[in-house]
C-alpha cells in the first residue's frame, strides 16, 4: 500500500515532466491523455485498497525526510524571492523570506518530534483522492484541446503550454500529498507547492491583469502558509508532536489537552480560511478568473480551495465548541450569504461561478466551524457534489464562451440552438446545484436539519442564513 501511495503522488509529477521535452502537440496530447488516465486509475486503486481497512496508516518516515522537506521549502521560497526581485514586487519578497525563516527556525522546534505515521487516510482523505483523480483527470483531458484553441485565439500570448500542463500535473500530485499527509510539516510543503503552482497557472498570459491577479493569489496564500507554519511550530512547542491525528485526538479529549492545542489549530484554521477564499480573502480567487478555463475548473472543483475546507474539517474535533470554532463558523456564514448575493448580480459567467463557489465553500466552512458529527457529514457531501457540479459548469462555460466569443451571460441567449450539447451539460450542472434529487439540495436539507437539532443559541440564526443563502443560489 505504501508503494501505491508513493505512486499516487509521483505519477502526476512523472507525466508532468514527461510533457516538457515535446514541442509536438499530438505527442503531448497522447502523454496528457495517458497521464490523466493513469493517475485516475491509481487514485481509484488506492481508494479500493485503502478503503477496506480505514484508517490506513503508512508508518514512520525515514530520518532524512526532514532535511528533504526543509530543502524543498527553502527552494520554493528562493524561487519566489527570485521572481519577486525580477518583477520588483516587495510584498512577496518579504513573505517568502519570512517563510524561509520560519522553515529554518521551525526545524529547531519540530526536528525532534516523533512521527509514527507519515500518511493517514480516512473517509475524507479518500473522497479528496477520488475528486483529485477523477475530476482532475477530466480537467487535464479537457485542457489539452482547450489550450490549443486558446493559443490560436490569443496570438499575443507566448505559447507556454508545455510548462502549463506540467504545472497542472504537479498540482495534482501535490494535492494527493496534501490530503494524505499526517505529518504537518510535510502537509505544509505540499500546501506551498499548490500556492506556487496556482501562481504560475493564474499568471499564464503574463498580461498586466493576469500578473496582478497571480501576485494577489501568491501574497494571500503565502500569508496563509506563514500562519500554517506558526501553527505547526506552536503545536510542537506545546505538545512535542507534529501529527494531525494526534492534534485531533487531543482536541477530542477535552480538558487541559484540548486547551493546549486550540491556539495551534486556530493558526492552521487561518491558513484554511485563506486557501478556501473566505472573506476577507476572497479577492485572490475572483482574480484567478483571468486564467484559462481549465485553471478555473481546477482551482474551484477538486483542488486548491477544497484543500482549505479539507483542513478545516480535519480541525473540527479541536475547534468545535470553542471561540475559534464559532469565529470560523461566523466567517463561513458571512461568506455564504455575501458570495450568493454577489454572484446573482454578475453578468460575467466565470465570475458568477467563482462567487457561487465562494458562497458554497462558506457553507462548508460554517459546518466545519460548528463541527457536530451530523454537520461534518453534511460538509463531506457538499464537497463531493459541489466539486462535480462546478467542474462541469466551468468546463461547459469555457466551451460556450469559446463558441460564442463572450463570457457575458446576457449575450448567450439562444445557446440551446447554437450549441445544444453544451447547453445540455450546462443545464445538468445548474440543476445539480439546487434541484432534487441532486446531492447539493439533499446536503442543504441535511444541513437545515442539523442546525435545527443543534439546540444552541446560534441555531435559529444559522437556519435563517442557510435559508436565505440557498434561496439566492
Amino acid at each position: 500500500m505504501t508503494n501505491l501511495l508513493l505512486l499516487l503522488i509521483g505519477a502526476p509529477v512523472f507525466f508532468g515532466l514527461a510533457v516538457l521535452p515535446f514541442a509536438n502537440y499530438k505527442i503531448r496530447r497522447v502523454i496528457v491523455i495517458v497521464g490523466a488516465v493513469v493517475q485516475a486509475a491509481v487514485a481509484v486503486a488506492f481508494m479500493a485498497f485503502a478503503g477496506g481497512d480505514l484508517p490506513f496508516r503508512s508508518g514512520p518516515a525515514p530520518e532524512v525526510l526532514n532535511l528533504v522537506v526543509l530543502g524543498l521549502e527553502l527552494a520554493i521560497a528562493a524561487y519566489i524571492v527570485v521572481i519577486a526581485v525580477r518583477r520588483k514586487k516587495l510584498l512577496p519578497l518579504v513573505l517568502a523570506l519570512i517563510q524561509a525563516g520560519l522553515a529554518i527556525f521551525g526545524e529547531e522546534w519540530t526536528g525532534s518530534a516523533e512521527v509514527r505515521n507519515l500518511f493517514v487516510a480516512d473517509q475524507l482523505s479518500l473522497l479528496m483522492v477520488g475528486l483529485v483523480g477523477l475530476v482532475g483527470g477530466l480537467i487535464l483531458f479537457y485542457s489539452s484541446g482547450y489550450m490549443q484553441t486558446y493559443t490560436e485565439e490569443h496570438p499575443d500570448v507566448k505559447d507556454r503550454r508545455r510548462s502549463f500542463i506540467c504545472v497542472m500535473f504537479v498540482f495534482l500530485g501535490a494535492m494527493y500529498g496534501l490530503v494524505l499527509s499526517n505529518d504537518l510539516r510535510l502537509m505544509l510543503l505540499f500546501w506551498e507547492m499548490t500556492t506556487l503552482a496556482s501562481f504560475l497557472l493564474i499568471g499564464y498570459a503574463r498580461t498586466k491583469e493576469s500578473d496582478a491577479s497571480a501576485f494577489r493569489a501568491l501574497n494571500m496564500n503565502l500569508g496563509g502558509g506563514i500562519a500554517f507554519a506558526i501553527g505547526v511550530i506552536l503545536l510542537a512547542a506545546r505538545t512535542g508532536t507534529v501529527e494531525l491525528d494526534a492534534l485531533q485526538a487531543m482536541g477530542a479529549m477535552g480538558g487541559p489537552f484540548a486547551a493546549m492545542v486550540v491556539a495551534p489549530a486556530a493558526f492552521l484554521a487561518i491558513a484554511g480560511l485563506v486557501k478556501s477564499a473566505q472573506l476577507p480573502f476572497t479577492s485572490w480567487l475572483l482574480g484567478a478568473m483571468v486564467a484559462p478555463t481549465p485553471v478555473s475548473a481546477l482551482l474551484h472543483s477538486s483542488t486548491m480551495v477544497k484543500a482549505g475546507v479539507f483542513l478545516l474539517i480535519k480541525l473540527a474535533p479541536v475547534l468545535s465548541g470553542t471561540a475559534a470554532g464559532y469565529l470560523v463558523a461566523f466567517v463561513g456564514a458571512i461568506t455564504f450569504l455575501g458570495g450568493a448575493f454577489a454572484a446573482v448580480s454578475q453578468r460575467n459567467a466565470k465570475r458568477v461561478l467563482a462567487l457561487s463557489t465562494v458562497s458554497n465553500l462558506g457553507l462548508i466552512v460554517l459546518c466545519a466551524g460548528i463541527g457536530t458529527y451530523q454537520l461534518l457529514w453534511v460538509a463531506f457531501f457538499l464537497i463531493l457534489f459541489h466539486a462535480i457540479a462546478k467542474a462541469l459548469l466551468f468546463l461547459s462555460t469555457g466551451t460556450a464562451s469559446t463558441g460564442t466569443g463572450t463570457l457575458d451571460v446576457e449575450d448567450m441567449s439562444g445557446l440551446i440552438i447554437s450549441m445544444p450539447k453544451v447547453t445540455l451539460f450546462l443545464v445538468v450542472g445548474i440543476s445539480a446545484m439546487f434541484i432534487a434529487p441532486f446531492g447539493m439540495l439533499v446536503s442543504k436539507w441535511a444541513a437545515m436539519e442539523a442546525f435545527i437539532n443543534l439546540n444552541s443559541i446560534v441555531s435559529p440564526l444559522m437556519v435563517v442564513i442557510l435559508a436565505f443563502g440557498s434561496a439566492v443560489t
